[in-house]
C-alpha cells in the first residue's frame, strides 16, 4: 500500500523512458518486468487504469514481437 501513492510518478517515469531517445532493448525489457511486477503486486485491480496507457501497450507489443530482447 505504501507504493500505491507513487504509482502515478512511476508510470510517468515509465512513459518518459519509453518516449526517450536512448531507449534500448534492455530498457524495454526492464520496463516490461516492472509493469509485470506492478500487476502482480496490485492483483486486486487498484491500478488497472494505468495499464491501459498507449505506451504500456506499445512496450508489451514490442516485447512480444522482438524475441531478441535480452532476458
Amino acid at each position: 500500500e505504501l507504493l500505491l501513492r507513487y504509482i502515478e510518478q512511476i508510470f510517468n517515469f515509465l512513459m518518459m523512458t519509453w518516449n526517450g531517445i536512448d531507449r534500448s532493448e534492455i530498457i524495454v525489457r526492464s520496463m516490461i518486468g516492472l509493469i509485470g511486477d506492478l500487476a502482480e503486486a496490485f492483483q486486486n485491480g487498484q491500478i488497472k487504469q494505468w495499464f491501459v496507457a498507449d505506451f504500456v501497450h506499445a512496450a508489451l507489443k514490442e516485447g512480444r514481437i522482438n524475441r531478441n530482447l535480452p532476458n
